[in-house]
């Protein structure tokens, strides 16, 4: 049987999962990482979950094909719903935007005290999502942060435990330890943003009210980029 094959993000993720792990796949679509991670081994067994129909019934036969229907169970689930207190120590939500995997831990807070970790990857909203995480009671104990196909993806290593921490403006934007271990994507990521949002601003003209919030919105942005700039300039922590 072929080695389950996955991009660099979707590999980058699978890493992310802990050795031994029994995992809830939020959003599954294919099952490629839960099928990757038992298939090599590396998990006791999963649980993938998809809200549609047509991406679950394509994870069952990718799980068919690998001959692991004992170890992965595959639910028709919106988000972590069908999910019973205790039955995984592990959740991977990936692949959807940050606004719906806040409503996603939101609605199942109950499941917390049995998770030893989340694994999530927001497509967008990573500010809403660091946050979130902050105010209820989660620490983000790692991040990893990659380009594919010219965008840029966050991966976020979750404990439930609360972070005491004081937390910052620039650390919500773009990530505490991507700014302190100088990652060289985030880095890559901050030259980028800063020129966009320079030109987007001198190609903003004198006008109304809005258009001066507009204004003081991107400027302040800007200083917010420059600063994480400067921090990471002056960090002795190299990324490894």
């Amino acid at each position: 049987m072929k080695k389950v094959r996955l991009s660099s993000r979707l590999e980058r993720i699978a890493s992310m999962v802990k050795d031994n792990a029994v995992l809830a796949d939020i959003g599954t679509d294919h099952g490629f990482i839960p099928v990757k991670l038992v298939d090599e081994g590396r998990i006791q067994k999963a649980i993938a979950c998809d809200l549609r129909s047509g991406p679950l019934e394509r994870a069952r036969a990718h799980i068919r094909e690998y001959g692991l229907e004992n170890q992965i169970e595959t639910r028709l689930s919106d988000g972590l719903c069908e999910i019973v207190a205790g039955e995984v120590d592990t959740v991977l939500i990936a692949g959807m935007g940050g606004e719906l995997i806040v409503r996603i831990l939101e609605e199942r807070k109950d499941l917390k005290e049995g998770i030893k970790e989340y694994i999530l990857s927001p497509h967008s909203e990573w500010s809403l999502v660091r946050k979130y995480l902050w105010a209820n009671g989660y620490s983000i104990v790692e991040e990893e942060m990659l380009c594919e196909d010219h965008k840029y993806y966050i991966i976020l290593r979750v404990l439930p435990e609360r972070d005491m921490r004081e937390k910052t403006e620039i650390y919500a934007l773009f990530g505490e330890d991507l700014i302190q271990k100088n990652h060289p994507v985030l880095r890559e990521y901050l030259l980028k943003e800063k020129k966009k949002f320079v030109q987007i601003l001198s190609g903003l003209e004198d006008g109304g009210e809005k258009l001066n919030q507009r204004r003081q919105e991107i400027t302040h942005y800007i200083s917010c980029v420059e600063e994480a700039e400067h921090e990471m300039q002056g960090n002795t922590r190299k990324f490894k």
